[in-house]
């Protein structure tokens, strides 16, 4: 797609521009949208060049860290409305990464399951599952 030296999280250009979505700020995903893909791919490899925390080194390390959640999501938050990273609780945990806690609570009159994730900046975020699909319900400061 792109001539670089750089190891993006996916070869499928939605994949790439999707997530991008949760960091970049509107104008610039709007701008973004009336790309070509392959421009696309140029836009997000210069991203994060730009955003590279120590240049000095071959490994953007920011990256890397954006990569390894985009694949943790996806392996472990995928769920019947799509891939890991697009879903509320793989948004969540590409945006602020692991969290702090988890605890997870059933209702078995119903068939609710909630999971509550904890932060430790505080921020405590519950998704609920009914159906096959985790959707966030709260975003609260504790």
């Amino acid at each position: 797609l792109y001539d670089s030296n750089a190891v993006l999280w996916s070869n499928n250009v939605k994949q790439v521009v999707g997530p991008m979505g949760y960091i970049l700020p509107p104008s610039e995903i709007r701008a973004l949208e009336t790309l070509n893909d392959k421009e696309k791919i140029d836009f997000v490899v210069h991203y994060w060049k730009d955003k590279d925390p120590n240049k000095d080194t071959e490994k953007n390390e920011l990256l890397i860290e954006f990569s390894n959640r985009f694949n943790f999501a996806n392996e472990n938050l995928s769920d019947i409305t799509g891939s890991g990273w697009s879903t509320h609780r793989g948004e969540i945990y590409m945006i602020y990464g692991e969290p702090e806690s988890t605890d997870t609570y059933s209702n078995r009159q119903d068939n609710t399951v909630v999971e509550v994730w904890k932060y430790p900046s505080g921020f405590e975020f519950v998704f609920e599952n009914k159906f096959g699909s985790f959707i966030l319900v709260r975003k609260s400061i504790i």
